[in-house]
């Protein structure tokens, strides 16, 4: 979205904006079955089920604008699942599926839908949480459209975690997955934000994220955020700093050290009880 630079502002703009066609287009959409597709495929982890993202080239008719088909299937071999197949508006902030993880065990595919960005949009990986079963087809939704553009299931798959701007600042907010119920504290104040790269612990007591202050400006900064799961308390690690550091991930399973990359690409080592910084092998 072209200028945009904080969370409110890209939730504003989400919706898709077909383009205007001339009188010699077709009137209606093709079959799907006559469309060439492009596809991505991501397995389960024990390699039985294949989770398939389908999507066509952008398809204009003189009722309905431009469209493109998409589809996600769930299959083993044997029974299959359809949870999307549909044709969606296409242009400026165009929403499509993506698979967002498998569940440790297999029986879950979590998925999402996200948002094709344009300009200055530093953070999205999804705008809404939905779970297949595949053992019946069912799907259940996690997280509603319309209330973040970031978001990161706890390793234990129990809580979800996503950053929304509330019109102050920037907000982490905890979703427990059995009850719903949802707690939320500040991790940034100001109005020019976005913040996003959520990385739990592998115990799933803690989460890190990155805020973008005044991003794509001369004086763009990174923060990187803590945040304690059970009494959400938030405590900056780096604040404002000017090598734009982001959270990658937690490849330390004695809880004390995560990945970031700098602006220029590097990438290094952070342990958060220290504040040391080392490059990365």
């Amino acid at each position: 979205v072209l200028g945009v630079t904080n969370e409110a502002d890209l939730m504003a703009q989400s919706e898709a904006a077909p383009a205007t066609t001339g009188s010699d287009t077709p009137t209606t959409l093709p079959d799907p079955a006559d469309l060439t597709l492009t596809t991505e495929q991501f397995a389960s982890p024990d390699g039985r089920w294949q989770a398939v993202i389908s999507q066509s080239e952008p398809f204009t008719t003189d009722t309905e604008g431009d469209k493109f088909y998409t589809a996600l299937t769930v299959t083993d071999g044997t029974t299959t699942w359809t949870p999307i197949a549909e044709w969606r508006g296409y242009g400026l902030g165009y929403i499509f599926p993506a698979v967002f993880q498998w569940s440790a065990d297999g029986r879950y595919l979590y998925f999402t839908n996200r948002m094709s960005g344009d300009g200055c949009v530093i953070f999205i990986n999804g705008t809404d949480l939905y779970r297949l079963d595949v053992g019946d087809g069912t799907v259940t939704p996690v997280l509603d459209s319309g209330l973040t553009w970031n978001l990161a299931l706890s390793p234990d798959e129990k809580s979800v975690v996503y950053t929304q701007f509330n019109g102050q600042g920037i907000v982490a907010v905890r979703r427990d997955m059995a009850t719903e119920q949802e707690q939320s504290v500040v991790v940034a104040e100001g109005t020019d934000l976005q913040a996003g790269s959520i990385i739990w612990s592998p115990d799933s007591s803690t989460f890190l994220l990155t805020v973008a202050h005044n991003p794509c400006s001369e004086s763009w900064t990174h923060s990187i955020i803590r945040v304690e799961a059970g009494s959400l308390t938030a405590v900056a690690l780096l604040n404002e700093d000017a090598r734009r550091l982001t959270t990658l991930d937690w490849p330390d399973p004695e809880q004390t050290t995560i990945r970031l990359k700098d602006k220029d690409g590097n990438n290094w080592l952070f342990n958060i009880d220290s504040g040391e910084l080392t490059p990365a092998p």
